[in-house]
Formats: structure tokens, sequence, C-alpha cells
């Protein structure tokens, strides 16, 4: 017997048109997630897409989800400035855990703005994160065909 043939799935741009439900758990994730890295409430729609990828010798799977903004949270104000010094370790110089279980220092979101979709491709980015740039144009033109009369 040969070596057994892989079978490559295709990680394109399209909508899977399919109906796929969040589990309640998920839901609970993606909402704290975004609060705490982006200071935005957020309520979750849908699971939109998988987006496979390799990173030298690491398969990454990027799951792409559709939500709603509620808004910023009072977080993102407070975060502006913020950076957590005590995550640096004073004698060896590097990043150690902190409470939370992250081992690097909040970024401060000052020099992060939002930009129009239509923008993004004049921005450099990388492979599946110009298929993710993609799959969100495309939800909002679906979604707005949905939504006329």
């Amino acid at each position: 017997m040969g070596p057994k043939s892989r079978r490559r799935r295709k990680s394109g741009t399209g909508l899977d048109r399919s109906v796929h439900f969040i589990a309640p758990t998920m839901a609970e994730f993606l909402i704290h997630q975004m609060e705490q890295t982006a200071g935005i409430a957020i309520r979750p729609i849908r699971r939109l897409k998988t987006i496979r990828y390799a990173v030298t010798r690491y398969r990454v799977q990027m799951e792409c989800y559709e939500a709603e903004s509620l808004g910023e949270t009072h977080r993102r104000e407070a975060q502006a400035d913020r950076f957590h010094q005590s995550d640096l370790h004073p004698k060896k110089g590097h990043w150690g855990p902190s409470a939370d279980g992250r081992n690097r220092p909040e970024e401060s979101l000052e020099g992060f703005q939002w930009v129009r979709l239509e923008a993004l491709e004049e921005y450099p980015m990388s492979s599946p994160a110009r298929k993710l740039a993609q799959l969100a144009q495309a939800t909002v033109g679906d979604s707005s065909k949905q939504r006329a009369p």
C-alpha cells in the first residue's frame, strides 16, 4: 500500500451559507474576550467560517464569528493608558505570568483605531487576515441584502 493521500480543504473567503449555532459557553467566551481585549460589548450572532493555515510547522485554525456591537464598555476608557509593569519579572528581565494567567502585559488601546471595511485593502496584512477581512466584507453585504424589503 502506498502512502495515504491527504485531502486539502480549501479555506476560501466565501460564506458557508448554513446556519451555525454558537454554543452558550463559546458565546460567553466571545463576549468576555471582546470586552477584555477591545473594550467592546457584543452580542454573538453566528459562526461564519473556519480558516485554516500553517505557519512553519504549526497548523492554525481560526474560527470566525459574526457579532453585533452593543457599544464600548467602561473598560475601554480605563485601559487607554494602563501598562502592567508588575508582569515584568524584576530579576530576570522577562515577562512572567500575571494573576489572570496571561504571560504579557495588557496593551494600551490608545494607538488603535477603527477603519471602514472598504479601507482594509489599503493595509498590509497576512493571508489569513486578508481572508478574514474579505469574509467581513462579504458578511456585511450579505446581511444588508437580507434586511432589504
